[in-house]
């Protein structure tokens, strides 16, 4: 479905609600960068009360989200479509979540973050040529710079600090000075902000196409610091198989714990334990990711002291057994290309290394049940990761040996 098609659409059943619709923010900004938006934003002006009789007559959802401020959020054949009342917001105080009340045209348009996101286009008569600029956005989107509207932006909503950011890297867009200069001031309202909107903000970066460069910026603003998050930059590019790309890698990753799984290792490897248990519990982690995170450094340290060129298998599978794939790749930006081969070897071979034997098979062999059978079998393990054992029948003579089986 085109554009064009749902905005007749929109304006062939507004009228019987007695509402109007603009198309607003980032669909503007890219129909004027001559991109084709799917996730557009409408404000409605009129009988706010009509909104989802007109939703559920024009689009008939199959579900409808609706937020506590009052938005309405469907899928409609290929677009992703929210709508909210023109409205004013207040923030009582910074990083605070703003009280809204109904508001007209020129008060939504004040509340929006950047000049890039104030145009509106009238869905009554459609067209670039007739887009509602109050804050000269056209030509910031022109000139490709992220400019705040007003002084106190970033001291009202300092999530918008890591908008800024995002924006700048994936349209390409360079971030004014003086905003800026804003950033460097309110920065550490950063912390006033809940631990989940922080943790929701870094998700955010890590759903970029360009999550390297967007956390440089921020490292480089100082928004981390800013939060008492030390990161620390690997040696060396991503180096594992076909696999070169930081960014197509976690782009291409679905799990949102596996994305931050590969963030933990190439940037937070380094963390003490006590500063984890203390930064999980401020943001929310999951306890599965604050527990992965301890194996993480704990992984990293042991690496750091293993010898690549003359340590066992069994000996590296040890440190890295509670390693999953993410954290394997990301290991491979902190060491040298000869010792990843390693890595790459406990990946793909070395950690699915099994003995003949089973716990039945030494029952058989006349082990009691026990503690003896699972330490047997660890050692088992050890010798055949290690190809010192290499068929079954070496396995029991192995068995019989340490046992003084006869």
């Amino acid at each position: 479905m085109k554009l064009k098609e749902l905005i007749a659409e929109i304006n062939d059943n507004k009228v019987k609600f007695n509402l109007n619709f603009y198309l607003v923010g980032g669909a503007v900004r890219d129909l004027v960068l001559g991109l084709n938006p799917t996730d557009l934003d409408f404000v409605y002006t009129g009988k706010s009360n009509e909104i989802e009789n007109f939703i559920h007559k024009t689009f008939k959802p199959q579900s409808l989200e609706i937020s506590q401020f009052n938005t309405y959020k469907l899928e409609y054949k290929n677009f992703s479509i929210d709508f909210a009342m023109c409205r004013q917001e207040v923030y009582t105080s910074s990083g605070s979540l703003p009280v809204i009340k109904e508001g007209d045209l020129e008060q939504d348009q004040q509340r929006r973050d950047f000049t890039i996101n104030t145009l509106y286009i009238d869905t009554k008569d459609f067209s670039l040529a007739k887009v509602i600029d109050p804050y000269n956005g056209f030509n910031d989107i022109k000139s490709k710079l992220i400019k705040t509207l007003h002084v106190k932006s970033f001291s009202d909503d300092p999530t918008r600090i890591f908008r800024a950011i995002r924006y700048a890297k994936r349209l390409n867009f360079k971030i004014d000075n003086k905003t800026k200069n804003q950033i460097e001031e309110f920065r550490f309202n950063i912390n006033k902000l809940s631990g989940t909107r922080i943790r929701n903000e870094i998700y955010k970066i890590l759903n970029e196409n360009k999550v390297i460069e967007t956390i440089k910026t921020c490292e480089n603003l100082g928004v981390f610091k800013s939060m008492n998050l030390e990161l620390s930059f690997p040696p060396n590019h991503l180096d594992w198989e076909d696999c070169k790309s930081f960014d197509k890698l976690i782009s291409n990753e679905k799990s949102m714990q596996n994305k931050f799984l590969l963030m933990l290792v190439t940037f937070f490897s380094d963390t003490k334990d006590d500063d984890i248990e203390l930064i999980s519990k401020r943001f929310h982690f999951e306890r599965t990711v604050k527990n992965k995170w301890i194996d993480i450094v704990n992984i990293k340290k042991q690496l750091n002291k293993f010898d690549f060129d003359s340590s066992s298998d069994s000996e590296l599978y040890n440190i890295l057994q509670k390693s999953n794939i993410q954290i394997c790749i990301g290991l491979t930006q902190w060491f040298s290309s000869k010792e990843n081969i390693r890595i790459y070897k406990y990946w793909n071979t070395t950690r699915k290394i099994e003995p003949n034997l089973k716990s039945k098979d030494l029952l058989e062999l006349g082990i009691n049940e026990g503690p003896k059978i699972g330490e047997l079998l660890k050692e088992l393990k050890k010798q055949v990761i290690n190809n010192v054992l290499q068929t079954k029948e070496q396995e029991i003579k192995f068995v019989k040996n340490v046992t003084s089986l006869d």
